[in-house]
């Protein structure tokens, strides 16, 4: 029996392996709630993202345009005000499209006046969503730092990654000094439960942006060791950095500019880390991903059960070649198109 479409939730994890769920067959992690929706939902099993790192995907996913066309090609890069987005269309539809968190999609400045100070909260998100939660790494978290510290916390430093810091510094690897009550991933689902708990109104649309299970890894109880390190895969990599590198240029010179403080809070060389630390800190992305985009906790919201609830790492099919272009230069139709179907069609 099909019914209208009146509520969206779209779910986003950052840095999320496209194999690292239980429900693919993988031989470690434990995905509980995600494994649920990928039961209740239909699983794109063949989603490929257009582009690394963060922000030009997320900038393919938002416009329905390869890198190419769309033209954010790093990190806080602006994104061209001409390009509409899945936010602009849903407006377009009747909804407010509200975020929890970050898209890493620049405002384009050519539209804001010359003197116009960037707000730390707004600078990575795009402006055709409503921001309810802004949650960025530029911004320095001070919301949920703020929680924190309500709660009896005290990150001892100003430094970006300070609410993240572990219970104790033995190279990053120790369980988190939050509980997983507390930690950022709760504190967004929480303020999403919230928000959808208060709306008498319907539809609505809400974009849920979890961090994790992006760096630092740094993971709380039971989390931390929820995984056995000793299950966790070593990357193929060749023996050395120097050996490294001489596979291409580009390598070397990404190589040579690495930076690990996100994975262990302090300068680490990536020779310097030892077989049984990479297991760890694989065995600590694992307990990322088991804990993160809680999709069983929002599932409680009471709207949940006329929901279209975009599954976080394989929403969107790869286009077959013959449609890339159609895809490239038509982005506008295909996105008012495929949503006015969506919710409109019972």
């Amino acid at each position: 029996m099909s019914q209208t479409i009146q509520n969206v939730l779209f779910l986003v994890a950052d840095q999320w392996r496209g194999d690292t769920l239980a429900a693919l067959g993988h031989p470690c992690v434990q995905t509980p709630n995600l494994d649920a929706l990928a039961a209740d939902s239909v699983l794109f099993r063949h989603h490929f993202t257009q582009a690394s790192p963060c922000g030009p995907a997320r900038a393919s996913m938002l416009t329905g345009l390869y890198m190419c066309n769309h033209r954010q090609v790093t990190n806080w890069t602006p994104l061209d005000a001409r390009f509409t987005t899945v936010a602009r269309e849903v407006r377009r539809a009747g909804y407010d499209p509200m975020l929890f968190g970050y898209t890493d999609t620049p405002r384009d400045p050519r539209l804001e006046p010359p003197d116009d100070p960037d707000d730390p909260s707004q600078i990575d998100v795009s402006p055709d969503f409503t921001v309810h939660l802004p949650f960025n790494h530029r911004s320095r978290y001070p919301n949920w730092k703020a929680a924190l510290q309500a709660k009896g916390y005290n990150p001892q430093s100003d430094h970006p990654l300070a609410p993240f810091q572990p219970a104790t510094t033995q190279n990053g690897l120790s369980p988190a000094h939050y509980t997983a009550a507390d930690s950022d991933t709760a504190f967004l689902a929480d303020a999403t439960l919230d928000y959808l708990a208060s709306q008498a109104r319907e539809p609505w649309f809400v974009h849920f942006c979890c961090l994790r299970p992006h760096p630092p890894m740094v993971a709380p109880e039971p989390y931390h060791s929820r995984h056995d390190p000793a299950c966790a895969p070593l990357p193929v990599r060749a023996p050395s950095r120097a050996q490294e590198s001489q596979q291409h240029p580009l390598l070397a010179w990404l190589l040579e500019r690495q930076n690990l403080t996100e994975y262990f809070q302090e300068p680490r060389e990536p020779e310097s880390i030892s077989d049984g630390e990479m297991r760890q800190m694989r065995a600590i992305y694992y307990g990322l991903c088991s804990e993160g985009c809680p999709s069983g906790a929002l599932d409680r919201s009471p709207q949940s059960h006329r929901c279209l609830r975009p599954h976080p790492h394989h929403f969107y099919v790869r286009p077959r070649r013959a449609a890339r272009r159609s895809l490239a230069v038509r982005p506008a139709r295909l996105l008012r198109s495929a949503f006015s179907r969506a919710v409109h069609d019972s």
